[in-house]
């Protein structure tokens, strides 16, 4: 079945009244009535344009609304996200700091403890302020090693969303590339 003209009938309306106006043969008569003809097609038509835009702006407001929820559904989904990343950064600078001070406990116990000892004649409290300094650097040091975790994983983010940008214009020129018939088939 060929494919029929959206606008066939308008076609032949418009053909018929051209041919109309072009015949000076055609008496003033026949001018009313050809003129009454087009007078109500043409109000058919803007009756069909009204009820077209009446539909085409409440779909529009629909759109609007949807990518709205969208958007906010993406932010709120971004910051999700966020969360995880920084709560999974948080476990692995703790765990990081944790074996950084068992080491540091260690070292003070085997080497410097008993260099302590010597010189202060086996006085516990030195030993005790040495490993009670190393408590108090607990938490500086987690929040550096999560600091530098944090940086790396949003340089790792920043390049993939640059690949993804540099993807994203590849399609695009790819697209643009294709004869019009083909890009509505692709998108």
């Amino acid at each position: 079945m060929a494919k029929r003209n959206l606008f066939e009938r308008e076609n032949q309306v418009l053909d018929h009244n051209a041919q109309i106006s072009s015949d000076e043969s055609v008496d003033a008569a026949s001018l009313r009535s050809e003129y009454a003809k087009l007078v109500v097609h043409y109000e058919e038509l803007l009756d069909q344009s009204k009820l077209i835009t009446k539909v085409s702006d409440k779909l529009q407001n629909k759109l609007n609304n949807l990518n709205e929820n969208l958007n906010s559904k993406n932010i709120e989904l971004q910051e999700t996200i966020d969360e995880l990343t920084k709560a999974r950064v948080g476990r692995q600078a703790a765990t990081i700091t944790f074996v950084i001070f068992v080491v540091l406990f260690m070292m003070e116990e085997l080497a410097i403890g008993p260099v302590i000892d010597k010189f202060t004649n086996n006085n516990l409290w030195y030993s005790v302020i040495a490993k009670f300094f190393l408590a108090l650097m607990l938490k500086p040091v987690e929040s550096g090693v999560e600091s530098i975790l944090m940086k790396q994983v949003h340089a790792a983010q920043k390049k993939e969303k640059e690949q993804q940008e540099l993807e994203e214009k590849e399609r695009d020129k790819e697209r643009a590339a294709l004869p019009i018939g083909k890009k509505m088939s692709s998108v």
